[in-house]
């Protein structure tokens, strides 16, 4: 029988996402939109209407650019791009495990009573840089890894938060990636500090669930219930 740590059915990332489509949906005026934006997938190339996805991270969740179904993703990196023209390098190898971030602005909402250094996974083909961030003037970095690279970024405003990591992955998330590339024999590496002894077949350690829910927490309280209630009124 697989430890506690393992089982996802006690991960609460999928209700964490449900209450925040919830409470967005409750809070803003918009309503959120019928159909998903167009998939994101694992190249340099953006959505063939950006326009069209801004307009969907901004009417259906109005705080969280990048945002797919509620949820901080990957699909930022097109949203920095569009918005402030910060472009996105391919990786020489996936970006693949779970890795340590400093926190570079504990007293900004999202990051209140995080620790100094805390973990999340990645699980990306490209990357935001440093360097490029701080050429906009509007965005601050929030959060980074040095081994990851940025890890949260946001506009100075608040009103738009850009996640480059998966801080909502379930405990087997990145095990049923890495089984999954195998089965279909494309090169994959082991996620970084993910099994014990690097070892696949034991027991994956969960290693951010504290940190992932207190992001959401974070996040619905000071992001979601105070900044679109003043919106409101």
């Amino acid at each position: 029988m697989a430890s506690k740590s393992s089982d996802s059915r006690i991960f609460p990332g999928k209700k964490l996402r449900q209450s925040a489509v919830t409470a967005i949906a409750s809070r803003t005026r918009a309503i959120a939109h019928p159909h998903s934006p167009p998939p994101f997938t694992p190249t340099c190339h953006y959505y063939p209407n950006p326009k069209t996805r801004l307009r969907y991270t901004s009417t259906s969740f109005g705080l969280l650019a990048g945002s797919h179904h509620g949820q901080p993703r990957r699909a930022t990196l097109p949203d920095l791009f569009h918005r402030y023209g910060v472009p996105k390098h391919r990786l020489p190898r996936k970006m693949f495990g779970v890795f340590e971030h400093d926190v570079l602005a504990p007293n900004e909402g999202l990051l209140r009573g995080f620790d100094c250094r805390f973990m999340a996974p990645h699980s990306r083909h490209t990357e935001t840089r440093r360097a490029d961030l701080e050429h906009v003037s509007e965005v601050q970095i929030l959060s980074e890894s040095t081994e990851a690279g940025v890890y949260m970024a946001g506009t100075r405003d608040g009103r738009h938060i850009f996640i480059t990591g998966h801080s909502e992955y379930d405990p087997l998330t990145l095990k049923t990636e890495y089984d999954r590339d195998i089965a279909k024999g494309l090169p994959i590496d082991l996620p970084r500090n993910y099994y014990p002894n690097n070892d696949p077949s034991k027991t994956p350690i969960v290693l951010w669930r504290a940190h992932a829910i207190l992001l959401y927490s974070n996040w619905l309280i000071y992001y979601v219930y105070q900044v679109t209630s003043l919106d409101a009124s």
